[in-house]
Order: structure tokens, then C-alpha cells, then sequence
């Protein structure tokens, strides 16, 4: 009970975070044209907090009104807009026209104050660290390639190392170096050593829909080897045995861990058994370190499970792995394909998962497809309660405020440009190949949801990481030279400060007209798709406290 209400009260923190910072990166972009045209003396109809007028006071000629809809604002200035030849204010009353400069100005001001605005909260960033899912690296050992995919088809099998991407030597996480293959506009080629030789792969990004099925996007289909250190939590059975921060996990057991979460599994169903880690210092010295794991808090029998131990690939029912210390351990192999169990056929992983949970105690035979023929193996269920040793796993990086603004205006180039490559490919031209497009956008359906999720399931530090991305997105995006965006007022008053007149109404209204159509649409299409993404899909379990898997782990129980 008191588990469910700490998982209520944090649903309900992250949507008022959602609702907060969302309406803030908006609230802060209208400030700065406010201000600015306060200083340039412009005449303001009106400044709203909010949308949907609930309350509104007249101080000083300025209508400042709170709206029902506690989500941004805006501020209303009559002479910003210059398609139309006269400009009347809120009454009917005819105002003189603003000079270019002041235009200007204030146009510039609203993203300049979105660019601050997450300069400012960098800062915190900075101060506190941004949890990243690998250290930086030069090269990356590929731990498994899904067969059928373009890569396996290409040529890339697992133990080859990574060296060069389209042949450019590289220092990345690896979700760094996923997102550059899923950014880059044309083929990829992967430059791997094998047996003390290169190899140059090439080969064309799918759509993964294994990894993100709303999303579709192509994300590698292959994983890495990644080094695992690990963050005990003061007082964790991990800190009392004498793991310490920035501790590489090597082996549990004698066995190599290949990754957090492979880590995260032999930890969650251990039954509470002595694990021996193999770790190494920040200082080089490697060393053995004994730790006995615990229950999770509050756990009772209800949140046990009855288990084999086999954990499967992403390929249906083949066995990746058998679990230490579980029935499975031993008996079940690399690439053994479950056919039936107890005479009954088994057509996926939940059919699977319902027969151990049917089985209970009992003895089950399992029929395997190993190695071309059919085998009989025999497992009995053992009842698991999840253990854990009080760890994160996780690296922690301090970019500054500038270095961060400077991988979103990075980060937000290549997005455009990849997205316009794919609707150039669409429409037939030859803008090269990429599997993003338009869909692959957020409006403020979107955006709002990432903004949730990554409270709930991650932390306040990934939150405003990601409302600094937002926020200098918005101020960056607005500067672009497109009519009835702030880049477009931009334009038009360089033009008339050249020309000396303005741009003929008569002129610009029409294509003023057309964009904001095509805004309208955009946004339209946009939303269809963020809806469209949330309908499908229903949102993962939140992860065990100290978990952090890059993607779901698939045993024979959740």
C-alpha cells in the first residue's frame, strides 16, 4: 500500500513537472518579446499567463491576464505584425509604425530568453552531473547482430570491433553512436576488426521496431559490450561488502558481465546467494569483493515467481543464456530453441511463461531444437523473490552550460537535415536515403510525454536535461527566416532597413497566409502521429529501483 502511494505521489510530481516547465519554456520566450518591447516603447495589447482568459487587470495600458489553462502565455504587440498597411490597437485606434530596429529587437528577444533560460538551468546540470548509459569510447565490441537484419546481412557478426564510422574515428557513448547512425543521411559503414584485420561494412539503417514499435525508428540491430561501473548507495549490502563508486564490474561468479543489465539480472535472481564480483579501481587494482544481496523493501511473497532461469534473445524462444544459480544453469545452452513443454507446444514467450507459472514446484520437460535435433531437458520451478545490492548503474558527466548548447544546435542541424533528406526521398528527389521523416517529429503532445517520462522513469536531472534541449530548440527554431516566425519578422525588417519601405501588404499577406496554413498542417500531422504513438504501446513497467537496462532483458518471467 505504502509502495502505491509513493508510485501515485510520483505520477503526480512528474505531470505537474510536465505541466511546469513545458508552460515555462513558453512563458520565458513571451517575456523576453514583452521586455523587449517595453524598453522599445511598443504598444502591448495584452501579457497572459496561461491560456483562455479567467482574470485580467489594466495596469498602465497593458492587459495582464491569468488563463485557465495553466500552460505558457503570450504577449500581444499589434505593431510586430507588418502584413497589414495599417495598425490599429485593441479600441480600433489607428498606431504609427514600428521602426525596423525596435522590431527586430523584440523579435530577437523571445528566443535569446529561451537560449538563457537553459543556460541558466545548464548550470544545474553542470553542478549536479547527467547520468550517461556508457563512458565515452573510441571503439565497441559488438556483443550480439539480430540475423535477418541489414547488418548481419551485410556481414557484421558478434566479436567484431567497431573502429570507424563512415571512416571517421569517433569518441561516443553508445547512445551517442546509435543516434549518429540514426541521423546520417545515405549509407553506413562500420569499419570493424576481425581477427586482426579491417573490414569495411556497408549497409542501409531499418526501421527497429523491436526496440521502440510506436516509434519506428532505425535503431541499430546490434548490441555492444559495455563496461559496467557501478554507484553503491551508502549502507547497500554493495557499500557494507566494499564496492565503491566508479567500481568496473568484470566478471560475477568467474563469468564476464557484459552489461549493466546483464548485471542487473544475475543481481535480481540470485535467491540471495553469496555473488564473488571481480572489480576494478579507479586506481587500476582489481580485486574480489563478496556481496550477499537483499530482498527489495517491502517485497512479500505476492511479488515472487516461479523460474527456470532461461533468458531468451530477442528471437522468440531461443535461449540466449541460462541464469546462474537457477534450474536452467547447466542444462539449457546458447541457441537452444524451446519447442513444447510437458508435450504442449509453446508458440512464444508468454505461453512459455504460463507454463512455469503453471508447473509451479513440478518437474517440467522441456523439449529443445539443439544443434538440428530434438531434445528433452527437464527443469523444475523454483519460487524467486527479487534481491538487489543498492546500486545504479550509471556514468556521470559535467558538460557545461556552453557545451550543451552547443550539442543541441548540433544535435537539432542534423535532425532537420535528416528529416528533409526523408521528405526529399519521399517526394522523389534524390536527397539520399534516411529512414527518418516528418512522423518521427514532436508537437506538444509529444514533447509532453517525454517531458513525464523522463521524471517518472529516470529523475529530476534527466527532466531538466531535457527541457534545456526543449527550451533552446524553441529559441532556435523560432530564429528561423520563415514568415510568422520570430526569424521571419527578423528578415522582413532587414529588408525594409535595406530598402528603405517596407514589404507591400499586398505581397506578404499572401505568403503569411500560406505558412501559417502550413503550420497549421504541420502541426496537425505532428500531433496525429504523437497520439497515433501513444495508442499502440503501453508504457513499460517502471524499473527496480537501481536498475538500468538498455533494453528489456526477456526471461521466461518478467
Amino acid at each position: 500500500m505504502q509502495n502505491m502511494l509513493l508510485d501515485i505521489l510520483q505520477m503526480i510530481g512528474s505531470a505537474l513537472f510536465m505541466v511546469f516547465f513545458f508552460g515555462a519554456c513558453i512563458f520565458i520566450h513571451e517575456l523576453g518579446h514583452f521586455l523587449a518591447a517595453r524598453m522599445c516603447g511598443l504598444h502591448i495589447v495584452a501579457f497572459s499567463i496561461g491560456f483562455r482568459k479567467a482574470w485580467a487587470k489594466k495596469i498602465n495600458g497593458v492587459e495582464y491576464r491569468i488563463g485557465w489553462i495553466p500552460c505558457g502565455g503570450y504577449v500581444d504587440l499589434p505593431q510586430i505584425d507588418a502584413s497589414d498597411d495599417v495598425i490599429k490597437d485593441e479600441n480600433g485606434n489607428e498606431l504609427p509604425k514600428a521602426e525596423p530596429w525596435k522590431r527586430m529587437v523584440t523579435a530577437i528577444a523571445g528566443p535569446l530568453f529561451n537560449i538563457l533560460f537553459g543556460l541558466a538551468l545548464g548550470c544545474v546540470i553542470w553542478i549536479a552531473g547527467l547520468p550517461q548509459e556508457s563512458p565515452e569510447m573510441t571503439e565497441f565490441k559488438v556483443r550480439s547482430v539480430e540475423e535477418g537484419s541489414p547488418e548481419f546481412a551485410a556481414g557484421l557478426r558478434p566479436g567484431d570491433v567497431i573502429i570507424r564510422r563512415n571512416g571517421q574515428s569517433f569518441r561516443r557513448t553508445w547512445g551517442s553512436f546509435a543516434r549518429d547512425i540514426m541521423l546520417h543521411v545515405g549509407d553506413t559503414t562500420l569499419t570493424v576488426l576481425r581477427d586482426g584485420k579491417e573490414h569495411d561494412i556497408t549497409y542501409r539503417p531499418a526501421i527497429n521496431k523491436k526496440v521502440s514499435p510506436a516509434e519506428e525508428i532505425p535503431y541499430p540491430f546490434f548490441r555492444p559490450e559495455l563496461p559496467v561501473t557501478v554507484c553503491p548507495e551508502k549502507g547497500s549490502p554493495a557499500w557494507k561488502a566494499g564496492l565503491r563508486d566508479g567500481d568496473r564490474v568484470l566478471s560475477v561468479d568467474g563469468k564476464e558481465v557484459i552489461g549493466s543489465d546483464d548485471l542487473h539480472v544475475r543481481v535480481l535472481y540470485s535467491c540471495g546467494r553469496e555473488l564473488v564480483f571481480t572489480v576494478e579501481g579507479k586506481d587500476g587494482q582489481v580485486r574480489e569483493v563478496k556481496v550477499k544481496p537483499e530482498p527489495y523493501a517491502g517485497v512479500t511473497e505476492k511479488d515472487g515467481m516461479w523460474m527456470t532461469g532461461i533468458a531468451f534473445s530477442p528471437n522468440g524462444l531461443t535461449a540466449d543464456s541460462a541464469l546462474a544459480g537457477l534450474p536452467a544453469e547447466g542444462k539449457i545452452l546458447h541457441g537452444d530453441k524451446v519447442l513444447s513443454v510437458n508435450g504442449k507446444e509453446c508458440k512464444d514467450v508468454e505461453s512459455f511463461r504460463g507454463c512455469v507459472k503453471e508447473a509451479g514446484s513440478s518437474p517440467m520437460t522441456i523439449r529443445v531444437l539443439r544443434n538440428g535435433a530434438e531434445t528433452d531437458v527437464t527443469l523444475t520451478p523454483v519460487f524467486v523473490l527479487p534481491h538487489q545490492i543498492g546500486v545504479t548503474f550509471r556514468i556521470v558527466t559535467h558538460p557545461n552550460p556552453f557545451q550543451q548548447f552547443g550539442s543541441v544546435l548540433n544535435l537539432t542541424w542534423r535532425s532537420l537535415k535528416s528529416v528533409s533528406a526523408g521528405i526529399g526521398h519521399a517526394l522523389g528527389f534524390d536527397a539520399g536515403y534516411t529512414a527518418l521523416g516528418p512522423k518521427h517529429l514532436s508537437g506538444p503532445v509529444g514533447i509532453g510525454k517525454y517531458l513525464y517520462i523522463s521524471v517518472y522513469r529516470g529523475s529530476l536531472i534527466l527532466g531538466l536535461n531535457l527541457v534545456v534541449l526543449i527550451t533552446f530548440n524553441l529559441g532556435l527554431l523560432n530564429l528561423m527566416p520563415i514568415p510568422v516566425l520570430d526569424g521571419g519578422h527578423v528578415v522582413l525588417a532587414l529588408l525594409e532597413m535595406i530598402f528603405r519601405r517596407p514589404v507591400p501588404a499586398k505581397v506578404l499577406q499572401p505568403i503569411a497566409y500560406t505558412f501559417i496554413c502550413i503550420l497549421i498542417l504541420f502541426m496537425l500531422f505532428v500531433t496525429f502521429y504523437d497520439i497515433k504513438k501513444l495508442i499502440p504501446v503501453s508504457a513499460p513497467d517502471k524499473a527496480d529501483p537501481g536498475a538500468k537496462t538498455e533494453q528489456a532483458v526477456q526471461n521466461d518471467t518478467p
